[in-house]
């Protein structure tokens, strides 16, 4: 199927890149009072027949609409952000290779190297795929660029460039974007999300990130299978 055109086609890029911008944020760091209450008061998603998706954010609806107290929610979600992704209040003395994990570290590397820890090598390749399309990750307390929040923010940028080339009416610049959105996405996120989803199961003491993780893979199996039918004119 060849690139849209027009209005619908700019507003069909709008909501991918707000796709991936809330679960690029909401991997990065903790919520804070202002997105929760934004969260609480966003209106509700209508299924769009994806499984995981329509699934993970059911449960985080859920979540969001048991939400009373939102300083005390605010909280819960801070202390289970830093017990599933930093690995604070694990047993020291725990380790993979007891059946358990210390926690659910949200680096590419560490579910591809084999070695449970970060690989400078292969956030350096990350790395290079960012500096040749102009991208800095925003990268607060976060240690390497194959973090997952930077590699869907990365792809949130991709598709903010063609929204900036379809507003100019450069169509012709969109397949190249596209070619490397899908390339990045199956080598990337795609390739490791799984695997990480499963840890954030192990560690997690609320719903949210577990629902967050398979809204995630959701989004990412529906828009690799966009990419693929609409890469090229």
């Amino acid at each position: 199927m060849g690139i849209s055109k027009g209005a619908a086609f700019i507003g069909e890029l709008e909501d991918r890149y707000d796709n991936y911008a809330i679960l690029s944020r909401l991997f990065r760091e903790e919520v804070d009072k202002e997105l929760l209450v934004d969260l609480c008061e966003s209106p509700v998603v209508e299924p769009v027949g994806q499984r995981d998706f329509d699934e993970g954010y059911g449960r985080i609806r859920a979540y969001l609409d048991g939400v009373d107290d939102v300083s005390k929610k605010k909280s819960e979600l801070a202390i289970d952000y830093v017990n599933v992704f930093l690995g604070y209040g694990a047993d020291p003395n725990v380790g993979d290779d007891d059946g358990k994990i210390r926690a659910a570290y949200p680096y590419e590397s560490v579910y591809t190297s084999g070695k449970k820890t970060l690989t400078s090598g292969l956030a350096e390749g990350v790395t290079l795929d960012y500096r040749a399309y102009g991208f800095k990750p925003n990268k607060p307390r976060i240690l390497a660029d194959d973090h997952m929040a930077c590699e869907l923010e990365y792809l949130q940028y991709l598709v903010g460039c063609e929204i900036a080339y379809a507003r100019d009416g450069e169509y012709d610049q969109i397949p190249a974007l596209r070619d490397e959105e899908l390339k990045f996405m199956i080598a990337h996120p795609r390739a490791w999300i799984d695997r990480f989803a499963a840890a954030i199961d192990q560690r997690a003491e609320v719903d949210f990130y577990p629902a967050l993780a398979q809204m995630a893979r959701g989004w990412l199996d529906m828009d690799e299978a966009y990419l693929k039918e609409n890469c090229h004119e």
